[in-house]
C-alpha cells in the first residue's frame, strides 16, 4: 500500500503571513491538527494545533513565528511502512506529500490508525528469524557453480 492510497487529497494550507487565529479557526472548522503552510505553492512548514495554542498563549500573531521549518514531505508512491517509519523518526503526526514540488496530499497518524482500525493493513513480510545484521556478517561470498554436464541443449 502506497501514500497516495492512505493520503487526504484535500489539504488545508495557510501562508506565512496568515494569523494564529486564522489557522486555529480553520483546524477547529474542519476538526484538524495540522496546517501545511505554502509560499508561492511550496511547502516551506507546517503548524500545529499545539503550535497555535502555545503562540496564541505567548501573544504571537503569526504562523510564521511558530510553524516548523524543518518539513519532511514524501512521494505519493511510497510505501506505507515508510510513512509510518518517517513520522515516527521525525516525531510528527503529519507528512505531506509532494510530487515534485506540489503538493498533493498529506497522511497523519489519524490515518495510517483508521487504515488499521479498518483492517486495512499493508503486505506483510516474512520477518527474519535472524537479525540483518548478522544474517550479512554470517554470508559466505557466492560462489558459482560449475554448469551441469548431464543437461541436453535445447
Amino acid at each position: 500500500m502506497r501514500a497516495e492510497q492512505v493520503m487526504s487529497a484535500n489539504v488545508q494550507t495557510v501562508n506565512r503571513q496568515s494569523t494564529l487565529e486564522q489557522a486555529g479557526d480553520r483546524m477547529r472548522r474542519h476538526g484538524i491538527h495540522h496546517l501545511v503552510v505554502l509560499d508561492a505553492g511550496v511547502v516551506v512548514g507546517i503548524v500545529t494545533a499545539e503550535g497555535v495554542r502555545w503562540g496564541e498563549a505567548e501573544g504571537i500573531a503569526r504562523i510564521e513565528d511558530v510553524m516548523d521549518r524543518r518539513v519532511v514531505s514524501a512521494p505519493p508512491r511510497l510505501p506505507v511502512e515508510q510513512i509510518a517509519r518517517l513520522l515516527n523518526d521525525q516525531r510528527t503526526g503529519a507528512l505531506p506529500i509532494c510530487d515534485g514540488r506540489r503538493l498533493v496530499g498529506i497522511v497523519t497518524t489519524r490515518d495510517l490508525v483508521g487504515m488499521i482500525g479498518r483492517g486495512v493493513a499493508p503486505q506483510q513480510r516474512p520477518q527474519p528469524r535472524v537479525p540483518l545484521r548478522l544474517v550479512a556478517a554470517r554470508q559466505k561470498p557466492a560462489r558459482r557453480r560449475p554448469a551441469r554436464r548431464d543437461t541436453i541443449p535445447d
